[in-house]
């Protein structure tokens, strides 16, 4: 194992022992190993660590026999992490590629002329759908943030320098499961304080109710509970997040379709503080593959919850119906003609038998004023790739079941509802000019 070849992590010029970080950037609590990248000439071990205060990535290289070992480091304070997106790989790519070269394999066996491609062809793709069960590897995306830019400057940024923010995010690749429930517990634990606070007021600046908080004193926005002191046990593959520091479980919303083909399991968990997203897929035989992701409760903005449109396959029904018909009268093809007939009624019967539910949970990010909140919403219409939107994220849910929008509504505008009078109050008197826009000085001044 390279792991050490540098300064071994320690973060200081005078030692070369954890003992001395621990001393200036509190105790180590969690090591991350990427999967060693080797080739002929240069070989590349990634190490991540987690201190109390600070984290660190360490990138420990060595190229060919005779150059010395050398090594990169990038250390952030605890600060400045942002998200964290837990992941193992889906298996598709490689089940794709078996099974379109399977097909073309067994079509050329027909063929005495290229029986040996077809074999080595099928061969390949034995192998494609085997890789899944010996090469899977858990992805874990770490996001920093960077300086925040508003306005024209935020605009500007965004059209001229689209890979400004390319080094606040990293991946780090690993055979290991990493501990889901202490990455998320390091990244989203500090937030329990003044959710609430916190949920109302976001709601009220994205509204153009107040402006960004402006405390006064770090004791207005800091928690106090303590780091978690160990690592903990990660619960099976995508096993179900959880933290004290979260709060208590409020109500769960969960999908599944089971089938001998395809299996998906989508577990939406609401608590006090956080809501966890955890989604779990599996294909036939393969392993199964998973996405975890944690939310804090402040981003929601606002949710929709819709039923499949049935119009499309109505449609489709009828095209295949009108197709189905001219072959058998005009084109005297009974069979491929009976056949779209049967799939018109197929498409006609899917609304009525397989019918979801989607809902959508928008949440808030960035958000611009004035001139440059219009120029970005017209001009992202024109060209989203090169100019995003990034005033709202979606994230969306499928059920075969009516979801409780009930609960939903409560939770995502619950601290809203208790001062609704207030706040509508506010909004007229500050949209007809006799109020100017609030500005909290602490987040127990949104308490209205």
């Amino acid at each position: 194992m390279m792991e050490g070849t540098g300064k071994d992590l320690a973060l200081s010029n005078t030692g070369n022992s954890d003992a001395d970080s621990a001393e200036k950037y509190g105790k180590l609590l969690y090591t991350l190993k990427a999967v060693p990248v080797e080739s002929s000439f240069l070989k590349t071990q990634m190490v991540m660590k987690f201190y109390q205060d600070v984290i660190v990535f360490q990138k420990d290289s060595v190229f060919c026999w005779c150059c010395p070992k050398f090594y990169e480091q990038n250390i952030f304070p605890k600060y400045k992490l942002k998200d964290v997106h837990v992941s193992k790989g889906d298996p598709i790519k490689e089940i794709t590629w078996g099974s379109f070269l399977l097909v073309v394999g067994l079509y050329l066996t027909g063929d005495d002329d290229y029986k040996d491609v077809a074999y080595a062809l099928i061969a390949v793709a034995l192998i494609f759908w085997i890789i899944p069960f010996f090469c899977y590897t858990y992805q874990v995306h770490f996001r920093f943030t960077d300086k925040k830019d508003m306005g024209m400057a935020a605009l500007f940024r965004d059209i001229c320098m689209p890979m400004s923010f390319v080094n606040s995010v990293f991946a780090i690749e690993t055979r290991e499961e990493p501990n889901s429930n202490f990455l998320f517990d390091y990244c989203y634990g500090g937030l329990g304080k003044n959710m609430d606070e916190m949920h109302l007021l976001h709601h009220l600046i994205h509204d153009d109710i107040t402006q960004v908080v402006k405390p006064d004193a770090f004791d207005d926005i800091s928690d106090k509970s303590a780091l978690m002191s160990s690592a903990g046990d990660a619960s099976g593959m995508g096993g179900e997040i959880s933290s004290a520091k979260f709060g208590a479980p409020v109500f769960k919303l969960v999908s599944e379709v089971t089938g001998s083909v395809y299996q998906n399991k989508t577990n939406v968990s609401f608590f006090d503080q956080v809501v966890v997203f955890q989604e779990e897929k599996k294909i036939l035989c393969w392993p199964m593959w998973f996405s975890q992701r944690v939310v804090p409760k402040y981003k929601f903005k606002s949710f929709n919850v819709s039923k499949d449109d049935p119009i499309m396959a109505t449609m489709l029904g009828f095209a295949c119906v009108g197709l189905g018909v001219v072959f058998i009268e005009a084109l005297k093809s009974n069979a491929l003609g009976g056949f779209l007939c049967f799939m018109g009624v197929v498409f006609w019967i899917i609304p009525f038998v397989f019918s979801t539910y989607n809902v959508n949970f928008i949440l808030t990010h960035s958000k611009d004023f004035g001139i440059s909140r219009a120029l970005r919403d017209c001009l992202s219409g024109w060209f989203p790739l090169c100019v995003p939107n990034t005033q709202s994220e979606t994230l969306t849910l499928r059920m075969s079941v009516q979801p409780d929008e009930a609960q939903i509504k409560a939770y995502v505008f619950g601290p809203v509802v208790k001062n609704m009078e207030t706040i509508h109050t506010l909004s007229h008197l500050i949209h007809d000019d006799i109020v100017e826009v609030m500005a909290p000085t602490k987040l127990s001044d949104v308490c209205l």
